[in-house]
């Protein structure tokens, strides 16, 4: 890979915490019980698109030229909602809105991390 290929994904890193810190924070929003169903139905998607996809790739794809982390962000955040709703329903422990509430944690928790980081080195 190209070194100006290889700056331009590090630089994209910064915006992917920004889009798992925005995803996170609809699926937070999405988890409250006052909404109408229609806005709740709309943050969650938001959610499912650009949270926990952008929080993994921030770490697994640095290499990966941007388009390719563009595109890859909804498909790994349907992956990764698709594998702890498959473990929670194994264990018997179905309860959506808690797990919608940990995932959305962990969302926003791993991107506040990295944002953490990113600053530290002074990127």
């Amino acid at each position: 890979m190209s070194s100006m290929t290889t700056k331009l994904a590090a630089a994209a890193v910064p915006r992917l915490s920004a889009w798992a810190v925005a995803g996170g924070t609809c699926g937070l929003l999405a988890a409250i019980g006052a909404l109408p169903s229609a806005a709740r139905a709309v943050l969650l998607l938001a959610f499912i698109a650009a949270g926990p996809g952008a929080a993994v790739l921030q770490y697994w794809a640095r290499d990966v030229p941007v388009i390719a982390q563009r595109a890859l962000v909804p498909v790994v955040g349907l992956a990764v909602v698709i594998l702890v709703v498959s473990v929670v329903l194994l264990l018997g422990w179905w309860a959506p809105r808690p797990v919608l509430l940990a995932l959305a944690a962990a969302t926003v928790g791993l991107a506040g991390v990295e944002i953490g980081r990113t600053r530290a080195a002074g990127r």
